[in-house]
């Protein structure tokens, strides 16, 4: 299949007394080919307007909600702190408790310690009371005879 080319492309349109001139149709065809060019960049320029203004709602929008935010996450890290505050107290008073417990059981294993030495004293003394009464009952009776 061979390719041919309109001949219609290259001749210049004639104008109403069937005479070929470059002037009358390209002079009516400017204007409304500009017409019709206003017309679609209006409508661009008019689609682009509310593309915009749908844009600057959305940025305000945004913008609203990015403050929002900003409120919350300014109140959950106040709050934050205030329990890590908190803790850090708690923690300090369950330390100073448990050195107090400490102090408490060494006093009571040193108590623990000297009552043992005075039981140990007292079993002494009292053993050596014994002693001393036995070996008194024994040198009375010969005293006497």
């Amino acid at each position: 299949m061979q390719r041919e080319i309109n001949p219609q492309l290259f001749q210049q349109p004639k104008n109403e007394s069937g005479q070929s001139s470059a002037l009358t149709p390209t002079s009516k065809l400017i204007p409304q080919r500009i017409e019709s060019d206003l017309k679609e960049l209006s409508a661009q320029v008019h689609q682009l307007r509310t593309q915009n203004q749908m844009l600057e709602r959305k940025v305000e929008q945004m913008h609203l909600q990015n403050q929002d935010l900003s409120t919350k996450i300014a109140i959950i890290s106040s709050k934050t702190n205030e329990r890590k505050v908190a803790d850090t107290k708690i923690h300090d008073l369950i330390d100073r408790h448990n050195t107090l417990i400490m102090n408490f059981e060494n006093r009571m294993t040193h108590m623990s310690r000297i009552m043992n030495e005075q039981e140990m004293k007292l079993y002494n003394a009292t053993a050596a009371l014994e002693e001393a009464r036995r070996e008194i009952a024994r040198l009375r009776p010969t005293k006497s005879v």
